[in-house]
């Protein structure tokens, strides 16, 4: 009895123990903003440069959050990936050139639980480039 007690308590400490993963999604050659990973706490982090579809994918199966470095081509196909569904959070960093180029259109904003503008006016780019506005209580705005 005393061993199956022991066996059921290491089993109970692991999982206690076991981190939740954090992906960084970032396109290859765009790591340039990413100084403030080394301050997160209590994740598995896990940063990847990606180059192709499938990369963002992988980043995507592996990660319980997703954090988007940058709402470009790999934050649209990340959040259109089928298994986006299934994560605990999914956060997009805004930096003033997406937001002048458009990509917020082509977001799907129901796979969105955050976004984190570098600027007031980064945000209200944005807000004001979007035909509906998204958010009704399910996305949280943040600043930097």
């Amino acid at each position: 009895m005393a061993e199956v007690e022991e066996k059921a308590q290491r089993a109970a400490v692991s999982v206690q123990e076991k981190k939740r993963k954090l992906a960084v999604v970032c396109t290859n050659g765009l790591a340039n903003f990413l100084e403030w990973t080394k301050y997160i706490q209590g994740y598995e982090l896990r940063i990847f440069k990606v180059e192709a579809l499938r990369d963002i994918e992988r980043a995507i199966d592996w990660a319980d959050v997703v954090w988007f470095e940058w709402m470009n081509e790999a934050a649209i196909h990340g959040t259109r990936y089928r298994n986006i569904v299934y994560k605990d959070g999914v956060i997009i960093r805004c930096h003033s050139y997406e937001a002048l180029s458009g990509f917020h259109k082509k977001i799907n904003w129901e796979a969105v639980t955050d976004l984190v503008f570098v600027a007031d006016h980064v945000r209200d780019l944005v807000k004001k480039g979007l035909a509906e506005p998204i958010g009704q209580g399910q996305i949280k705005w943040d600043e930097n």
